[in-house]
């Protein structure tokens, strides 16, 4: 049977969720420079509002052996408001399915010719907006920055892995991230650009074996709507000559990204309370119950919430012992701070914790948000600096998990 996607609200949320609303009022109004037009959110609302979507598949086709795209096979909704670029080109809307939400998101202004273009992104190997040809180019890369860098495990074993290093990739990705949304606040230095605009450098904050900061060039290049995306990444060897070759100018330093300003941001509070109550406890055990241990998933929640309990006082009791046990990771989606604190349900030290406690400091509280496996625990972690505990130890973690 096919899963239905009925539109629900008004104007543009009839089509899918709708992401970072601001950035794509700047896309469209970007496309509509030299018209004479600008629009606002609740003009955009009114104008979609009775309009239909093209369904697209995969590819970018709107039909299948002659018969239009069915929504329940569509990977895109495409809309066409009625307003055209100062060149004459239809400026159209992008929705996308999220494949693990079933639902379609959005929503991206660009054109006809961008629709393509983004569809073709899409499809790419890439790191964040960094885009590679091939999956083979990605690995490549991954592979070199491996090779120069402070050797540290950055794979995870026994599985099957999207890329060769898997850890290595996230952490680049999300620090990529904060970079550019550091620059966009006005920070100096966070993603500098060649004198021509064409190349960018930035700071992975992963030092060489000789100390040095990796540094990563990249090639800029434009969508049809005005946003960046870049291409080509490879590390800066040759230092100011590779600067000069590249058209930076010889005191381009890039600075590496900044996740915290006070150094108690990143430190557990022995002494602010958690909020372990009924709504928080009810979230963690019933939207996560495939994340708990096979012989919890199906105990009754007082009993798992019983448990969990004695696990938070127990990690809390180790923290006073030692500031370092429950680590900070940062948290793109809210841009903050969020703790770590490993739950060992049994009591027992002699293997890896069952998972990660999320925890987000509050106005001197913190607040009990989800459950993470060890191995995103560590992934997350890592993006700080590497984890040194040994419950966040990756030859114990990934081990165990290749073993289970």
């Amino acid at each position: 049977m096919e899963k239905s996607f009925e539109p629900k609200g008004y104007g543009l949320k009839k089509f899918g969720h709708i992401n970072n609303f601001t950035a794509q009022m700047a896309q469209l109004n970007n496309l509509l420079q030299g018209t004479g037009v600008t629009l606002k959110g609740y003009e955009i609302d009114s104008l979609v509002d009775g309009l239909v979507a093209t369904n697209l598949n995969s590819y970018g086709y709107d039909k299948y052996k002659g018969a239009p795209i069915d929504e329940g096979y569509a990977a895109y909704k495409v809309i066409n408001i009625g307003k055209k670029t100062a060149s004459g080109e239809d400026i159209v809307g992008l929705f996308f399915r999220n494949q693990k939400r079933h639902s379609f998101e959005g929503v991206t202004w660009t054109t006809r010719r961008g629709v393509k273009m983004e569809i073709t992104l899409a499809s790419r190997a890439h790191i964040g907006n960094i885009v590679f040809t091939s999956k083979e180019a990605l690995d490549t890369f991954l592979e070199s920055v491996v090779n120069c860098a402070v050797p540290e495990p950055w794979n995870i074993s026994g599985r099957i892995n999207s890329c060769k290093y898997p850890i290595l990739k996230s952490y680049l990705e999300n620090t990529f991230l904060k970079l550019r949304k550091e620059a966009e606040e006005g920070r100096e230095n966070k993603v500098i650009y060649s004198n021509d605009c064409q190349h960018i450098l930035f700071n992975t904050n992963l030092p060489d074996t000789f100390g040095h900061d990796i540094l990563i060039l990249a090639d800029v290049k434009r969508k049809p709507n005005g946003e960046e995306f870049y291409e080509n990444p490879r590390m800066l060897k040759s230092g100011i000559i590779g600067k000069r070759q590249s058209g930076f100018r010889d005191d381009a330093e890039p600075e590496p990204a900044t996740f915290f300003e006070d150094v108690n941001e990143v430190i557990f509070q022995s002494n602010w309370l958690i909020d372990t109550n009924f709504d928080h406890l009810s979230h963690i055990i019933e939207d996560n119950r495939t994340r708990f241990p096979k012989g919890y998933q199906g105990k009754n929640p007082v009993e798992v919430a019983s448990d969990l309990e004695k696990a938070i006082g127990l990690a809390k009791r180790m923290a006073k012992r030692n500031f370092k046990y429950i680590a900070p990771m940062y948290r793109p989606q809210k841009d903050r701070i969020q703790l770590l604190m490993p739950i060992y349900l049994s009591g027992s030290y002699k293997q890896a914790p069952d998972f990660a406690l999320v925890l987000t400091p509050d106005n001197g509280i913190y607040v009990p948000e989800t459950i993470l496996p060890i191995e995103g625990a560590y992934q997350n972690a890592r993006l700080i600096a590497m984890p040194d505990e040994a419950w966040l130890k990756p030859e114990t973690i990934f081990n165990e998990e290749k073993a289970a």
